[in-house]
């Protein structure tokens, strides 16, 4: 434009001010009028981010030509300068500003009048006397400016996240787009925005911060109540908070028990806050009017959660608050029968955790509140959770360690929190990519009302993992580190602090409140190595920032109680769903975007294992199944019988992007697959373990009340469903079904779910156990015997005919060819502990041995079964099916040692097995159907003995268990069709 050089000559590309609406517009210079901008930030603070910034003269000239023209005298700079200082002047003015072209002329005038520039009819500017009051200095007049004033009734701020996102300002940072995945997710959160609760699952680096802000910010601008967003820590808080401002919104921070501002509290914005802060009983936001959250990283938040509901009295912080307790704990652990362990555990002879029975608990409760009560004098990390369990510690687990004592709900009560417990709350979830429900639906007490999963190939990066396994043990630690170190950057990640010391001289291992900065010189260093302890949520390293990864080991849990139940009950199914969200944390670190590669070592046996598992890929994102497999490989054919020098060459060639490698990686991570069967098994353990999640809130809900009829009820209705997917779960479950009833006053269902509970969770928990069956004296009962005989002794008939309902419903799926593997091992261990004999299910608690073990404990002698019904069909039991076998007796002879194996059957729908198979002695082919009907003779003997006349019950059970029928030997030759090494009849 010919005009640029004239009168506007110098004045910057764009500025920033406030229009007449309110809102902050943008001027760019060439065009007349304004652009909007969607924010209501402040034109000072975006002016300031200017590469550079305008002065006030050049705005005010800015202001002038986009209304008025581009070759008015006001578009000069020069010209706002000499304005400004007429208005200073009170005494000075002119009457006219004369023609365009003239040089500016100030006339004295008295000092009664002040002349203000307006632009007259023709356009050009004239004086307008004023009565002066005062004489104001140059800097006063500059900041009395009565165009910054918005109008009494502002335009309403848009609410569609797609105009929000357009009317973001042109600053440095600002994303030029939406990628596919994030557009795809707004539309169709746009649709579902009226539900409750939404999910947006996306891949991790995908861009779910800056959805989430755009979504929180939506949600904001409907004024019909406020908006918060949560996050996991402050630096993630902070770091959301720079994803907004890039795109021109200035959010309210809350951390510290300080807002950053008023803004969230006049209701201007939305507020970035941390779990902690919202999950507490004394939140703030109660008094705020929220109804709306957005939940950043909902995958992770059951952790952020469950510390809200924790009391962890630590022996080095809380040392006299911790041997009060324990001094009261030790009585009841003496009555418990742990006082032996609990003696040890105390001295700290043993790393072990100890679960204090609730039955026995709860005579200490009220003792414990007081000594916890008397030591709060300010001590937030007590204060918080004390408040919300001051007086539900009779529902509650408490663990004891050498180092610690944790209070913490057995299962997670989130629908008593503020979130969760308001009828008018809308929430949003934000979550990586995941195969299961099940830790979402124990977090928040709930399934997601819709979910948003849109296609996108964002944060698909390309990873080369590496199973350490392949290579001497002691070749994967600091040898291997120091050698990748001398040619990459490093970040390793640990499980703790003692764990993180073999690294500390050759990696920067941060202190907890130092995280932060060490971390950011981290990322701006060319070398080094860097230690991640214990945390992997929100840290992104992408492109060169950190292409290496050494993951030494797989995560533990992270309260004290959830280690009890993963390390010392073996829960496995729930252990799997809870690993496979942070493992895929981890994998996200350091590989952020499409374009994106990096190197990733597997470091311990127990992660080489674990991600070995095709059961346990299934639960991760597809692309990663997919990466693990090929690491497999690459692991196996260029890794095994080497050593650490191996794995840098690997390194170099992946870094140096070789094109064997990157043609391999194309070729071979299309066309992978995991075996459809660890899928299917995956879903239908998720499935019931997500059923079973729901029912732990509710049931934990109604406890927090005190309604602990309407605890066991819901409990109830789960308990043995998800012993499918995790027998010690399930054990789990009836261990707190029977405390429920016992609160409830039902002493004899109770005593049955304390029962079921020892049989399926073994000797990790003592329990109390049923009173001795009462017999004539001098008369025996074995300790088969005396089961079914406290059973059959029901003194009321309705209790009894409901436990044989019970009994039979566990082993319908027997009856069903068609049901699936896990369903007939759950059957089959239930037929076995009905049966007398204590019945166990090795694979699902140690992902060794047998499906399926019952030991009869009188005789010493054990049956062990192997289900094949879906896997083989009526083809010939194979090679690797034979060989599996005798791996499964020799853990029994390894584990058992004094106990002789009868036999181990293989249920299948054949009689013979390959030629090339060398199956031993002990081994037999049987049918499903025999199980079945084994499990129908006991229903009936069950039945008969039941409604015989009470002398001759005692006569009845004796006779049955002594009958070589009705032992192992006897099932064995009922359930067997042939001997597996022969096909021969038996």
């Amino acid at each position: 434009m010919d005009s640029e050089s004239s009168a506007a000559a110098g004045l910057p590309l764009l500025c920033y001010v406030r229009d007449a609406t309110g809102e902050t517009v943008e001027i760019v210079r060439g065009e007349v009028g304004y652009r909007p901008t969607g924010t209501l930030c402040s034109p000072a603070c975006l002016n300031s981010r200017l590469p550079r910034p305008p002065t006030e003269d050049e705005i005010s000239a800015m202001r002038h030509r986009s209304l008025i023209g581009w070759d008015s005298p006001g578009a000069n700079p020069r010209c706002a300068a000499a304005m400004r200082e007429a208005l200073v002047m009170a005494t000075l003015g002119v009457d006219d500003w004369g023609n365009q072209n003239e040089p500016f002329q100030l006339d004295r005038r008295p000092a009664t009048s002040t002349r203000i520039p307006i632009p007259g009819n023709d356009g050009r500017l004239r004086l307008r006397a004023e009565p002066a009051f005062k004489r104001r200095t140059s800097q006063e007049w500059a900041e009395m400016s009565f165009s910054d004033i918005p109008p009494l009734t502002p335009k309403p701020p848009p609410s569609d996240p797609f105009e929000i996102f357009a009317r973001r300002p042109s600053l440095a940072g600002t994303p030029n787009d939406l990628w596919g995945g994030q557009r795809d997710a707004l539309q169709e959160w746009v649709k579902a925005r009226k539900n409750r609760d939404v999910l947006i699952s996306l891949n991790t680096g995908s861009g779910k911060t800056m959805l989430g802000v755009l979504i929180a910010q939506s949600m904001a601008n409907e004024k019909a109540g406020k908006c918060v967003y949560v996050c996991s820590t402050i630096d993630l808080v902070l770091q959301t908070e720079r994803e907004a401002n890039k795109l021109g919104i200035l959010p309210t921070t809350y951390h510290g028990s300080q807002f950053s501002n008023s803004d969230f509290e006049q209701g201007k914005t939305f507020c970035i806050t941390t779990y902690r802060s919202v999950f507490n009983a004394n939140t703030t936001f109660k008094k705020h009017n929220v109804n709306k959250f957005i939940f950043d990283d909902a995958h992770v938040a059951e952790k952020a959660i469950r510390d809200a509901f924790t009391l962890n009295i630590s022996r080095a912080t809380y040392p006299d608050l911790f041997g009060r307790i324990a001094r009261l704990l030790s009585p009841t652990c003496a009555a418990a029968g742990q006082s032996f362990k609990f003696k040890e555990v105390m001295e700290q002879k043993d790393s072990a955790i100890v679960l204090v029975p609730p039955m026995h608990a709860l005579e200490v409760s009220d003792g414990i509140s007081e000594e916890i009560r008397k030591a709060l004098n300010g001590n937030l990390d007590l204060i918080f959770p004390y408040m919300y369990i001051r007086d539900k510690i009779k529902v509650c687990g408490i663990t004891v360690s050498g180092w610690n004592i944790e209070i913490s709900p057995p299962f997670l009560p989130s629908a008593v929190t503020f979130p969760f417990s308001q009828e008018n709350m809308r929430r949003v979830y934000l979550s990586a990519t995941l195969q299961t429900q099940a830790e979402f639906a124990r977090a928040f007490g709930k399934k997601p009302d819709a979910t948003i999963e849109p296609e996108t190939d964002a944060g698909n990066g390309e990873r080369c993992i590496l199973f350490g396994q392949s290579v001497p043990d002691e070749d994967t630690g600091p040898k291997l580190a120091t050698a990748i170190k001398a040619k990459q950057k490093l970040v390793i990640t640990c499980r703790s602090y003692p764990e993180a010391k073999p690294w500390e001289k050759l990696a920067v291992i941060p202190k907890r409140e130092e995280f932060s900065t060490d971390l950011e010189t981290f990322k701006n260093a060319t070398k080094g190595a860097f230690v991640l302890v214990a945390r992997v949520d929100g840290i992104d390293l992408p492109d060169d920032v950190c292409r290496v990864m050494l993951i030494d080991n797989l995560p533990s849990g992270y309260s004290q109680l959830e280690r009890f139940q993963i390390e010392y009950c073996a829960m496995t199914s729930l252990a799997a769903t809870k690993l496979a969200s942070r493992i895929t944390q981890v994998f996200g670190r350091i590989n952020r975007g499409r374009k994106d590669y990096g190197v990733f070592i597997l470091r311990g046996r127990n992660l080489n294992n674990w991600l070995s598992d095709a059961e346990n890929a299934a639960l991760l994102p597809e692309l990663l199944q997919k990466q693990l497999l090929l690491g497999d490989q690459v692991s196996n054919r260029m890794l095994r019988n080497k050593n650490y020098a191996a794995i840098i060459e690997v390194m170099d060639l992946v870094m140096a992007r070789d094109p064997g490698w990157i043609s391999t990686y194309g070729a071979r991570i299309a066309d992978a697959e995991l075996p459809p069967e660890a899928k299917a098994s995956a879903r239908e353990k998720d499935v019931l373990l997500t059923e079973a999640a729901l029912s732990e809130a509710e049931a934990m809900f109604a406890a927090w009340q005190g309604d602990f009829e309407s605890a066991a009820a819901a409990l109830a209705e789960t308990a043995d469903k998800v012993a499918i997917a995790d027998v010690r779960l399930a054990g789990w479950h009836n261990l707190w079904l029977g405390w429920f009833y016992q609160l409830a006053g039902d002493g004899e269902a109770a005593a049955a779910e304390y029962t079921r509970a020892r049989s399926r969770l073994g000797s990790a928990v003592y329990l109390p156990r049923p009173e001795a069956a009462k017999v004539a004296a001098g008369q025996k009962l074995s300790l088969r015997g005396s089961r079914l005989f406290n059973l059959v002794s029901e003194e009321h008939v309705s209790r009894f005919d409901k436990e044989v309902s019970l009994i039979s419903k566990r082993f319908e799926p027997l009856a069903n060819q068609h049901a699936s593997s896990a369903q007939h091992e759950e059957a089959t261990r239930a037929l076995g502990e009905a049966l007398g004999f204590a019945s166990s299910r090795p694979d699902n608690v140690h992902r060794t041995g047998p499906d399926v073990l019952w030991i009869d404990e009188g005789e010493k002698c054990c049956l062990l079964f192997e289900l094949k019904t879906l896997q083989n069909g009526d083809k010939p039991v194979t090679k690797k099916t034979v060989g599996q076998g005798h791996d499964h007796i020799q853990w029994v002879k390894d584990n058992h040692p004094d106990i002789a194996i009868v036999g181990l059957i293989f249920v299948a729908d054949t009689t013979e097995c390959n030629g090339d198979a060398n199956p031993s002695n002990d081994m037999y082919i049987g049918r499903l159907s025999e199980v079945s009907e084994t499990g129908h003779n006991l229903i009936a003997e069950m039945k008969s003995i039941r409604f015989s006349l009470p002398l001759e019950r005692l006569i009845k059970v004796n006779g049955y268990v002594a009958d070589a029928e009705n032992g192992l030997a006897g099932i064995l030759n009922r359930i067997s069709a042939a001997r597996l090494n022969t096909g021969a009849e038996d």
